[in-house]
């Protein structure tokens, strides 16, 4: 048994965007891993919610608690997200989606008891999770939703509209000149100084892309620190999802002041590979 470590290592002069500019070099050294020695583990960086000081950490947002609940059969009661998100709180997880507020009077208080609860628990090094929650954008969602998450020490809400033609024509019944006014909602004075925002454009992958760049530049100027890029049903090839993010991160307004997200689900079976494939040949602030 041996032990190994694994760098990136970038060619000098070479474009941090290419990836055929990094390989993975493995160290190994003679000695044997002793079964009881344990390997320290690399700092977090502190968390700030539009930019991530270390440039190889990958923030992890869990939506177990949220997007979870979407798969048939599966209902969660207050009491038990509650108990998942304290396991959640052990394996570290930088932010965790807790649900939807203005669903029910009971995802609501699920998603309160987490804020007030896990989101406030810290531990020797400093780290505290983000509570985040769901919402449309609209003047009630917000309220309703800051109402649930304001406890938490790093209070999140995301912000979702779809932004494809089939969802907004069939789904929304909008057309996309009454779907681009829909900025982030003002924040509640009492929040605007501790409130973070991110904006998820539904089914983005889909998305005409000179309309999202549009969408994502109004959010940015609306105030979201994070844009959240989805990829509904797994529909995209890796590599096409790769291109709608190189387009976005060279023609949408104001990208280097926000972290840049990807949801991709995994109906098709390509999150994994799509994932890879962005924090491989797309580097930067990534969630």
């Amino acid at each position: 048994m041996y032990s190994a470590s694994v760098q990136r290592v970038q060619a000098p002069g070479a474009k941090a965007a290419r990836p055929c500019a990094r390989r993975a070099v493995v160290h190994c050294t003679a000695r044997a891993a002793r079964p009881d020695e344990q390997q320290p583990e690399p700092a977090r960086p502190l968390y700030v919610p539009n930019r991530i000081e270390d440039p190889n950490y990958v923030r992890i947002l869990d939506t177990t608690l949220r997007d979870g609940e979407q798969s048939p059969g599966c209902t969660l009661t207050s009491k038990e997200k509650l108990s998942i998100a304290k396991q959640l709180y052990k394996l570290g997880v930088d932010v965790i989606e807790a649900g939807f507020p203005v669903a029910s009077s009971d995802d609501f208080e699920g998603v309160r008891s987490i804020a007030q609860e896990v989101g406030n628990t810290m531990r020797d090094d400093g780290y505290v999770p983000a509570i985040c929650a769901f919402a449309r954008p609209c003047d009630g969602d917000l309220q309703r939703t800051w109402d649930a998450v304001k406890f938490a020490r790093y209070p999140r809400v995301n912000f979702f509209l779809a932004t494809s033609e089939i969802h907004m024509k069939h789904k929304l019944r909008m057309t996309g000149d009454q779907v681009r006014p829909h900025r982030l909602p003002s924040h509640p004075r009492p929040a605007s100084t501790r409130m973070r925002s991110c904006r998820r454009p539904g089914r983005g992958g889909r998305s005409d892309p000179l309309f999202l760049y549009e969408v994502l530049g109004e959010a940015i100027k609306a105030g979201a620190t994070t844009l959240n890029i989805t990829d509904t049903v797994g529909w995209c090839l890796p590599h096409e999802f790769l291109s709608l993010i190189s387009g976005i991160k060279q023609n949408v307004v104001g990208i280097d002041g926000v972290v840049l997200s990807s949801h991709c689900h995994n109906d098709l079976g390509q999150a994994a590979s799509t994932r890879s494939w962005l924090l491989w040949a797309a580097p930067g602030s990534w969630r």
